[in-house]
């Protein structure tokens, strides 16, 4: 696993080696990363701005963000979007600028809501558009995130109610976590790696 991959990347010598934590976490991590599906937790603290709703006007009904970057095969997760969705208060943008839904779409801020602008991928990367994670604002799935700085309430998209405890998940822009447990009033996660 990641202890052998770190001791062979440092390689063979006669002098000594100081064989780092760091290291192991990292590869650690790597392996994690490529087996790992995605989901998005909108985290609803003050430390994130809190969570915000806002309806989304003329947008897809549906959003499909891969489950796995990198693994296309793996199929796309399917987010309802209905009458609106939430993201972190922090990751608002200003009124009149765009922000890009992940696996929905580029959407201005207006004193209504979101507008879909039907903008293509590139304006996050030729424009700057900020490209961030979001929940149905109706059916989402409550859930506890707790980490080594106690816990984090949240959101997450309907499809993790799905994943069995004990699986881990990477919910974006966020890290890597167990689940828990599944209860009547939320799911309980622990974080594994930021």
């Amino acid at each position: 696993g990641a202890i052998v991959d770190a001791m062979i990347e440092l390689g063979t010598s006669t002098s000594n080696v100081d064989l780092a934590m760091s290291s192991i976490y990292s590869h650690n991590r790597d392996r994690i990363d490529d087996e790992t599906d995605r989901a998005f937790l909108v985290r609803d603290d003050p430390d994130h701005g809190n969570a915000v709703e806002k309806p989304v006007q003329r947008g897809p009904d549906i959003g499909e963000p891969p489950v796995h970057p990198d693994h296309e095969d793996r199929g796309r997760r399917e987010i309802p979007v209905d009458d609106g969705v939430l993201v972190e208060g922090d990751d608002l943008p200003t009124e009149g600028q765009r922000v890009w839904l992940k696996g929905l779409g580029c959407v201005r801020l207006t004193a209504e809501g979101f507008e879909y602008t039907g903008d293509e991928l590139d304006v996050t990367r030729e424009e700057g558009v900020d490209i961030v994670h979001w929940v149905p604002a109706d059916r989402n799935l409550p859930l506890r995130l707790r980490t080594m700085d106690g816990d984090v309430s949240g959101v997450a998209e309907p499809g993790v109610r799905e994943y069995d405890e004990g699986e881990m998940l990477q919910f974006e822009r966020v890290g890597f976590a167990r689940l828990d447990s599944h209860g009547e009033g939320e799911t309980v996660a622990y974080c594994a790696h930021p």
